[in-house]
């Protein structure tokens, strides 16, 4: 059972899935591919949306203060009209015009948080936004298939778009089957952060707009940067940028919106806006000094986001001419050559890691390589490869993470100790590492202590409210009125 699960986070490690329904349904459960949840009863016109509850949310993230956004018209528990089973979280913006819908899939099915982050941007431009709630970690591709299609049909219907005016995207997981479910349904416009292509993924987005953007401390960032030299297309775009594996701060999304709305102005599905493209033409030049003393990959980055948004619609020679100087410098042949040895250490260190998990290595060893690993980071010659080893430390979250929910859901407290002591080891301030604390303290039979786990968990930036009310270890709180206010 070990390996037949090592199978399944090695396929995931490597980016591999495969168009077959019974594996996609596999990587599905491991790796939480999930879309996003929360709505409330009915669909609503515009004109009938009532004010949700204002919620305060602080986005943090590494190229960026953080910040509180405040969201007022986002409704959640929407139930879908055309498949009563299908929820979603809606937000229409304040424009007068609808341009456009994008379709959020979270991977931990928290429906509504893309939307509180994003709504400023949704003003912006003039696009909806839904987040799906039929997805969770035990959903087949079938039941997707059938929530999306519902959810397709509603924003075409009620929203009054056309489907080529839907802009689908996920984070981590979610934007792997975002690939999948845009070459099942053909929408054209697909946005996928912090993960790579599933097996084939090249046939699913050839003929899509495809932006693939993952940050440099994410564990999926080496293999998305060697997507550039597979995603040649000026319809695909592959950015780089300063971050962790989470949802990009706003400036970063606002990034992808852009290049969606552009892109509906090539194809004439929506009219050319000759003011804002002056707008974001004018701001990326009076920005390209500030670029200039970005790292390599950013800036290399930057350069081709340029070229790719505003090809037919604004003279793109300047970032031409930028990307092919750089590339002729001698600083980015250092950052190559530096780059082809620092992918090299990152995959070593990843195979030790998961042949420990084969080889049920005891904590000892986990702790001596977590310890090694930690010495060769102090040393590492450059940045790049400084960076690397921090991903693998973000790899090795992710096992335990696996292994860890793996152990609870068999009842194995000792496989559960030894993986939750090494991911608190390696990864200390996430957030899970207290919630899977207060499950055994409930296995246990002790609640108090469990409590004291769960608002440690939310003081880290928990947020999924609904994992924890329909968790079955947490049931024996329901009476508690410190679980009650948890998420108030």
């Amino acid at each position: 059972k070990i390996k037949a699960y090592l199978y399944l986070i090695s396929l995931f490690v490597k980016s591999l899935t495969t168009p077959s329904k019974f594996m996609r349904t596999s990587i599905i459960v491991i790796i939480s591919i999930l879309l996003l949840n929360s709505c409330t009863n009915q669909f609503e016109s515009k004109a009938n949306i009532v004010e949700a509850k204002t919620s305060t949310i602080s986005l943090n993230s590494d190229n960026s203060e953080p910040t509180d956004i405040k969201s007022n018209d986002i409704l959640e528990g929407v139930v879908c009209k055309y498949d009563n089973k299908t929820k979603y979280s809606l937000y229409i913006p304040t424009s007068d015009t609808l341009k456009g819908c994008i379709v959020f899939l979270d991977p931990q099915g928290e429906a509504a948080l893309p939307l509180r982050f994003y709504s400023p941007i949704a003003d912006e431009l003039g696009f909806a936004l839904i987040g799906c709630e039929f997805f969770s970690n035990q959903s087949t591709y079938d039941e997707s298939q059938a929530g999306f299609n519902a959810i397709l049909n509603e924003a075409i219907t009620e929203l009054n778009l056309s489907k080529n005016q839907i802009i689908l995207g996920g984070f981590s997981g979610g934007g792997k089957v975002a690939a999948w479910l845009a070459f099942d349904y053909a929408i054209t416009q697909i946005f996928s952060i912090g993960s790579g292509l599933p097996t084939n993924g090249k046939e699913l987005v050839q003929d899509r707009n495809y932006y693939i953007f993952c940050g440099h401390k994410d564990f999926n960032f080496k293999d998305v940067k060697q997507l550039k030299n597979d995603l040649t297309s000026k319809d695909h775009f592959v950015g780089l940028f300063e971050g962790k594996h989470e949802w990009p701060s706003v400036q970063d999304f606002k990034n992808i919106a852009y290049w969606g709305y552009f892109n509906l102005m090539k194809a004439n599905t929506i009219a050319k806006d000759q003011a804002l493209i002056d707008k974001v033409y004018n701001e990326m030049n009076v920005n390209l000094a500030q670029i200039e003393n970005m790292k390599a990959y950013v800036k290399l980055s930057n350069y081709n986001y340029g070229i790719s948004l505003f090809d037919e619609l604004a003279p793109i020679d300047i970032f031409k001419t930028l990307k092919t100087d750089f590339k002729e410098s001698r600083s980015y042949a250092v950052y190559t050559k530096q780059s082809i040895v620092a992918n090299y250490t990152e995959g070593v260190w990843q195979n030790k890691f998961t042949q420990g998990i084969t080889d049920q290595q005891d904590l000892l060893w986990w702790y001596e390589q977590l310890r090694l690993l930690e010495n060769e980071i102090s040393s590492a010659p450059n940045l790049n490869t400084k960076e690397a080893l921090i991903r693998v430390q973000k790899f090795v979250s992710l096992l335990c993470f696996i292994q860890t929910e793996l152990a609870i859901n068999k009842n194995d407290q000792f496989k559960t100790n030894q993986f939750l002591s090494v991911f608190e080891k390696v990864d200390s301030e996430n957030a899970d590492v207290p919630y899977f604390k207060a499950i055994l303290e409930m296995q246990n039979g002790n609640s108090t202590q469990a409590m004291t786990y769960l608002n440690e968990m939310m003081l880290k930036g928990f947020t999924n409210e609904k994992k924890i009310r329909e968790s079955k270890w947490f049931t024996g709180l329901n009476s508690d009125p410190q679980f009650r206010e948890l998420f108030n």
